[in-house]
């Protein structure tokens, strides 16, 4: 107790930060790096991988950095190749892997603007509503029955 008494607020900063890092270190050993380090991907199983890659491209206007392994099978769906993405593969070929309910959801600057563009290129949805969090949110499906999210504001 006699310790703290005469040690400075800087220097029990210092201590207790000293001590953060120590703990820190000690959860992983010297050169071990993480078992699980990034998030890779969100994989979709389709049985007409061109015509659901192209409704995110063509329709959403989502860029596919890469096409897939022929027939769009693999295609990722992406804002930029090395980030993550929705990875489109044939389920007529690797079986349908997913199950349960798939939640895709997109951010955007003017959900307005998109709702109006969205409609223009055919897609049939709802215009975006105020949710109790305060942000826009417009909701629909891929052709696929997968569930989308357009968001507009932070959760």
């Amino acid at each position: 107790m006699s310790f703290f008494c005469n040690t400075s607020l800087g220097e029990l900063v210092t201590l207790v930060m000293r001590v953060q890092k120590k703990s820190i270190a000690s959860t992983h050993m010297k050169g071990e790096s993480l078992m699980i380090s990034a998030f890779e991907s969100i994989n979709i199983y389709t049985k007409d991988t061109a015509a659901l890659t192209a409704f995110y491209r063509d329709v959403l206007g989502i860029p596919v950095p890469f096409e897939g392994y022929g027939n769009f099978d693999g295609a990722k769906i992406a804002f930029d190749s090395s980030q993550p993405g929705i990875i489109v593969w044939d389920e007529n070929k690797w079986d349908k892997l997913t199950t349960g309910q798939v939640n895709l959801v997109f951010s955007c600057s003017n959900l307005d603007e998109t709702f109006a563009e969205l409609k223009s290129r055919g897609l049939d949805c709802k215009p975006p509503v105020v949710m109790e969090y305060g942000g826009k949110e417009m909701n629909f499906c891929d052709p696929d029955g997968n569930s989308i999210t357009l968001l507009e504001g932070a959760y």
